[in-house]
């Protein structure tokens, strides 16, 4: 049995949850999540203060950064890998203006969830984006607390699939 397999999840469609302790192993998302993992100091999530992009820059292109906006989050940042794969920077748009509107409900929903665990999230699959065909990509949800220990950001990973 893998490493990813052996994490406990539950899964919803194409979406799985994982509790953030232990920090799950997801190959795939390794390197962003040994980095994340070296910001948590009290063994729950990384907050959002210690994030500094920088010490992602192997990784930035795959990376997006959305900041608590009401019941949305708005992208602060949206790594090229996004960009490429969407046609589109989202840089200063709502998560949820950006996905197809028949997508949107169960968008807030997963987010809530995210939040209310607080879970480490992850959507795979064929997803569908406004004004093209379905897309194929992996991407990996992480909250990030604010100073009050409530989700206040997430960092996004994405893994494009071959060919895509």
């Amino acid at each position: 049995m893998s490493a990813e397999a052996a994490n406990p999840t539950i899964e919803k469609n194409d979406r799985m949850l994982w509790p953030v302790d232990p920090f799950p192993d997801i190959p795939r998302f390794s390197k962003v999540l040994k980095l994340c993992k070296q910001k948590v100091s009290d063994g729950s999530l990384p907050y959002y203060e210690s994030i500094d992009l920088l010490d992602f820059a192997e990784v930035l292109p795959s990376l997006a950064l959305s900041k608590r906006e009401g019941a949305d989050y708005r992208f602060e940042y949206f790594g090229t890998d996004f960009v490429d794969l969407f046609a589109d920077d989202f840089t200063g748009k709502l998560l949820c203006e950006c996905v197809a509107p028949a997508t949107k409900a169960a968008t807030e929903a997963y987010f809530a969830e995210l939040c209310a665990g607080p879970l480490i999230g992850r959507t795979t699959g064929r997803v569908p984006a406004i004004g093209r065909d379905y897309l194929q990509f992996d991407v990996l949800d992480l909250p990030l607390l604010s100073e009050l220990h409530v989700v206040s950001h997430f960092l996004h990973a994405i893994v494009r699939e071959p060919g895509h």
